[in-house]
Formats: C-alpha cells, structure tokens, sequence
C-alpha cells in the first residue's frame, strides 16, 4: 500500500515537473528559444521530447499495470484478442463521447448563466498552428504519448493507491480536471491525499457508517488547514490562489472531470489499463482528425 501511495505520489511529481527540466535542458544544451509564442515548431518539439520523456518514466515507474493489462487482455478475450479488444475500445469511446456531449451541454449553460466567453476558439487555433508547424510529432503526442501517460497516471496509479470504487473514481476525474486548468501541484496532490485518506476510512469494516463520515470530514478539514498553511507560504493566502483561477478555465474542465470519471469507471470495471489508454488515444485521434479536417 506504501509503495503503491509513493509510487502514485512520484507520478504525479513527474507528471507536473519533468517538463521544465526538458525545457532547461533544449535551452541550454540545444540552444532552443520558447520566448515567442508563434515559433510553433519550437513549442511543438518541445511538447514532443516533454510528453516522450514524461511518458517513458512513468511507464517505468507504472510497468508492472501494463504488464498486468496485457495479461488481462489475453485472459478476457482468450482468441482474437487484437480485433476483441479493439471492437471492446470502440464501443467505450462511443459512450465516452456520449459523456463528453452531456458535460459539454452542462458547461455552455453554465457559461451562458454566467455570461463568459469561451477560449475554444484561441486555444484550438494553437493547437491547429502547431499541428500545421510538426503534424507527425504533435500527433504522435496527442494520440499516443498523451493516453499513456494521463492513464497510467490518473487510472491506473491512483487506483493502487486509492482502493475505494467511489473515492477512485471521484479522485481520478477531479484530479484529471484540474491537471487541464492549473499546474499547481499541491491542488491536485491535496485532492490526492484527501482521496488515499478518506478511501482508507471507508474500506475499515470496525466502523459504523456515521462514523465514517465523521473521520472522513475531520480528515478533509484537517488537511485543508494544514495546506492552507502551505499556501499562505508558497502564494501568500489560499483565497488569492483560488481566486487566480480562470473560471472559464473552470467551467470548461468539467468536460474532462466527466471524461476523467468514466475512465475511471471503465477501469474500475474491467481492470485493464490497455482499454482506458486505447479509449482515450482514439479520442484523441478523432479529434485532431477534425482539428486536421477543419484547418
């Protein structure tokens, strides 16, 4: 269980920091300039060797699920296992992007409740400009390295980590959420420790209902206040931190808070970390089709 807490801990590290050492390194070494925004070959190689390098640490740090995905994978379908498990990706994604409509619904209302005005457009035009600058290697990065690292980070190491269903699939889709809105890591490692903390109450079978409920508030508050500690250090105050926050930013997220939650979900269910890569990389995959279609 230690290993397992440590090794999500050190994903998520990974995940939020390795980037900048990438980026010192190309910098210094290679001699890269990233203070333009529009050299878009730039920032494309360096999204590329970033999401490469992030990739193979956290597949050697998460192995052993890939390793127990691919046995899955033979025990599940036993013949046919590629065109099984590629029918069975399908299906997922089609009722993914059913989820994915609906949470897209909930935010335009939300956004026009609140009268805000949606980024999609500047963000999308990014993205096609550096799709239009190095297509292999954005796709490569979109469709490939993007699924693996997000899967075997927010699925598959959370879930050794955080063994109750409901708290798994909460933690998994928030922290999938908010990694799209902030680089903050002490947000997404709080709601982490919250998760672990809050899903070892739960799986205690000496306590009664209400007395989970009791530790598991106690829990949360405490560790609220001992990271509101943290803030007050690292940002000055936690409201001003909370309130730098891009509500737009925010009620767009909850497209990847829905999708992140039924990930979750699916690999909940079939316990195999290939099927949430493989859903997410075809997803991924039609939608940069259509950011190529429409450029």
């Amino acid at each position: 269980m230690k290993k397992d807490i440590l090794k999500a801990g050190l994903s998520l590290f990974v995940f939020n920091y390795l980037s900048i050492l990438v980026g010192i390194v190309l910098m210094l070494i290679f001699k890269m300039d990233f203070s333009s925004n529009d050299n878009y070959f730039n920032l494309s190689l360096f999204n590329f060797v970033a999401s490469l390098a992030i990739a193979l640490v956290i597949s050697a740090i998460n192995f052993g699920i890939i390793k127990e995905g691919i046995k899955r994978a033979k025990e599940t379908y036993k013949t046919s296992v590629v065109l099984k498990f590629l029918g069975n990706v399908i299906v997922v994604t089609f009722t993914l992007y059913i989820v994915r409509f609906a949470a897209s619904y909930v935010s335009t209302l939300l956004a026009t409740l609140f009268n805000l005005k949606s980024t999609t457009i500047d963000n999308q035009t990014m993205i096609e400009s550096m799709l239009g600058s190095a297509p292999a290697m954005m796709i490569i990065s979109a469709c490939l390295l993007a699924p693996i690292t997000e899967e075997l980070l927010f699925r598959g190491a959370l879930k050794k980590a955080i063994k109750n269903k409901k708290v798994f699939i909460t933690v998994s889709g928030l922290t999938f959420g908010l990694a799209h809105i902030t680089d903050s890591f002490l947000f997404i490692f709080e709601v982490l420790i919250v998760g672990i903390i809050v899903s070892y109450i739960w799986n205690k079978d000496d306590e009664s209902k209400e007395n989970k409920i009791r530790l598991s508030v106690i829990a949360i508050v405490t560790i609220l206040l001992l990271f509101g500690v943290i803030y007050y250090l690292e940002f000055g105050n936690l409201i001003t931190k909370i309130m730098s926050l891009d509500i737009k930013e925010i009620v767009g997220s909850i497209s990847y808070v829905a999708m992140g939650s039924y990930l979750a979900y699916v690999y909940h269910k079939e316990d195999n970390i290939l099927t949430t890569i493989g859903v997410h990389a075809l997803s991924n995959s039609i939608s940069v089709i259509i950011l190529l279609f429409l450029a």
